[in-house]
C-alpha cells in the first residue's frame, strides 16, 4: 500500500504542473535512461498502484494530477527526478526507489497511451 501511494504521487508532477502546484520551478534533471519505449502490458499491470491516487479519467483528485496522456520522456524523467532525491515529495521518492528503469519505462508507456476524458 505505500508503494502504491508512493508510486502514485512520484508520477504525480510533471515540471510545469509542479511549478503551478508550488510556485517553484524545478531547475534540476535526472540523468536519462535512455528511450522511453517500455512494455505496455508491464506497465498496464503496475499501473494499478499509480491509479490507487491518480485518477485514470485524467483529473485532477485535490493536489493529486493526473498522469494519463502524460508524454513518456517527461514521465521518465519525472520519475527519476524523485528517484535521485530532485524532487522533494517524500512518498514519491519511496516509491520511485523501489521502480527499475524498465518498469519506469512501462508506466511511462502505459500512461503515455492512455487518452484523458472529456
Amino acid at each position: 500500500m505505500i508503494r502504491a501511494l508512493a508510486f502514485a504521487l512520484l508520477v504525480a508532477a510533471s515540471p510545469a504542473r509542479a511549478e503551478e502546484a508550488t510556485g517553484h520551478a524545478q531547475q534540476q534533471h535526472a540523468e536519462p535512461v535512455g528511450p522511453s519505449e517500455g512494455d505496455l502490458e508491464l506497465g498496464r499491470h503496475l499501473s494499478s498502484e499509480c491509479v490507487a491516487c491518480h485518477q485514470i479519467s485524467g483529473k485532477w483528485l485535490g493536489a493529486v494530477p493526473p498522469i494519463v496522456g502524460y508524454a513518456p520522456p517527461a514521465f521518465v524523467e519525472a520519475m527519476l527526478q524523485y528517484k535521485t532525491k530532485l524532487r522533494t515529495n517524500e512518498t514519491m521518492r519511496t516509491v520511485a526507489e523501489v521502480l527499475s528503469d524498465e518498469e519506469i519505462k512501462a508506466l511511462a508507456a502505459y500512461f503515455g497511451s492512455v487518452k484523458p476524458q472529456p
